[in-house]
């Protein structure tokens, strides 16, 4: 204890300096701000419009997440902002230059999306999106929500139309072949009908085909930074200096007695 006292000054000055260092660094960096945007996923199963409205299977675990961040849905983002006419050129350009330095660097920050709740039918998301002003960050958030249910009814059109290219692939198949009796032609005017049915019926659900992703609330323009927070910053850094110089100074008054010892007499 007696060393602690002693040492009280050195430790008490390194821990102040300290929390004023971190402050003033802190303090200096830009502001972030960030708006959340909530979306929902369901499978959109036994419905009165499921036999003419074509759905997709629910995405598995993981696969929003991976979604929001990819470049193809990263460059609708980018694309949004730049026609968004809530934000100035500059502010618009700057905010458009950084997504697409994190998506070419394979690590997107700017948007990023929370499990709010998720089982293999869906589940509920949050999309964050930050940026350096209130307004930035709720057109980013915005612009990454609508992307993203974009891409989901994409995926859903993708899969309508690979179908209606097998069904022509048939019916053309089915072209170059003639029926040699009766009972073949039968046969082969019920498959044409057939095939014809489904494609007139595909066409139509591929025309209205809807994704798994609802939004649920809007983002709204944030009235406060989220980072960066000098106070906290400060706090932890002199925190840990506190610690630190209490742990040396005890260590190094524990190995003065055994050097003295060790020192020849004379």
């Amino acid at each position: 204890m007696s060393t602690l006292v002693r040492s009280a000054l050195p430790i008490l000055g390194a821990t102040l300096l300290a929390g004023v260092v971190a402050y003033i660094i802190t303090s200096a960096q830009p502001q972030v701000y960030q708006a959340s945007s909530s979306v929902f996923s369901s499978a959109n199963t036994n419905t009165p419009l499921s036999d003419t409205v074509f759905t997709p299977p629910p995405l598995p675990r993981g696969a929003i997440r991976e979604a929001l961040t990819s470049p193809a849905v990263v460059k609708a983002v980018m694309g949004r902002i730049q026609s968004s006419s809530d934000l100035p050129a500059a502010e618009k350009t700057l905010l458009v230059s950084k997504l697409g330095a994190e998506v070419a660097n394979g690590n997107v920050r700017s948007l990023q999306l929370t499990v709010v709740d998720e089982s293999n039918s869906g589940g509920v998301y949050t999309v964050n999106g930050r940026a350096n002003t209130p307004v930035a960050a709720r057109v980013l958030t915005d612009a990454g929500v609508k992307a993203l249910v974009a891409w989901d009814v994409k995926r859903a059109q993708l899969r309508m139309e690979r179908a209606l290219l097998s069904i022509r692939e048939q019916l053309e198949a089915l072209n170059t072949e003639t029926p040699d009796n009766n009972v073949n032609a039968a046969a082969y005017q019920d498959t044409r009908n057939r095939l014809l049915q489904n494609l007139a019926l595909t066409s139509a659900r591929a025309a209205s085909a809807a994704g798994t992703l609802d939004i649920v609330s809007a983002a709204i323009t944030p009235t406060g930074a989220v980072a960066p927070r000098p106070v906290r910053s400060a706090l932890l850094s002199a925190l840990l200096t506190l610690v630190t110089a209490i742990a040396l100074t005890l260590l190094l008054a524990n190995l003065r007695p055994a050097v003295a010892s060790q020192s020849p007499p004379y």
